[in-house]
């Protein structure tokens, strides 16, 4: 089939309105960089406060579900790439690069900032009242563990594992949207939506 008979998609210009969006907060930044730095903490705090029990509960569910997956004799045993696809790394390099690409920067730069942060704002922290200093604590580094560890690895994973999925059965490109707009490929709002899940990404 010729180039004529099957032209390639037109693809959003994601580059012009991100980069719009990344230099408006940009230029806030330099003219006005307190109400940039007030609106995220507001913003943060916002969800913080009510949306408390889904950061938590959130990376659990991840991990449960690609427990499942993993355990499934259905899922768990398919082979991204086809049958004859064999690993280009070994697991050990695997393991290496997706802590260095995913969290090990920011352990090195956030890692002790983060218990910190939950000993001195945290309820169960230096506020908290009845504990004793030890509590608190255990507190903050079983906070800092939880977005730390595997919890958070959980949630790269899901994430990982759908791309992967689709990008390598189903010929998708690598793309955050491609998955949601492959499986709802007759639903109008697929496309339009996976222009602003590949544009915040």
């Amino acid at each position: 089939m010729s180039a004529q008979e099957n032209p390639p998609v037109k693809r959003p210009n994601y580059f012009l309105w991100t980069s719009l969006l990344v230099g408006l907060m940009a230029v806030t930044a330099v003219v006005n960089p307190t109400l940039l730095t007030g609106t995220i903490a507001a913003v943060s705090k916002f969800f913080y406060l009510k949306f408390d029990w889904l950061i938590m509960w959130l990376p659990l569910a991840a991990f449960g579900v690609g427990l499942a997956v993993a355990l499934s004799p259905r899922f768990g045993n398919i082979r991204l790439g086809g049958k004859d696809a064999r690993p280009e790394y070994s697991f050990l390099s695997w393991m290496n690069m997706l802590f260095t690409a995913g969290i090990g920067v920011g352990i090195v730069f956030f890692g002790p900032i983060e218990a910190l942060w939950h000993y001195f704002h945290s309820p169960i922290g230096v506020q908290a009242a009845g504990l004793t200093e030890y509590q608190k604590v255990e507190n903050a580094m079983s906070l800092a563990l939880h977005v730390w560890g595997i919890p958070a690895w959980s949630l790269y994973m899901i994430a990982g594992l759908v791309m992967a999925y689709f990008t390598y059965q189903h010929k998708t490109e690598c793309t955050p949207a491609a998955p949601l707009q492959y499986a709802f490929s007759r639903k109008k709002w697929a496309k339009p939506l996976g222009i602003i899940v590949t544009g915040m990404a």
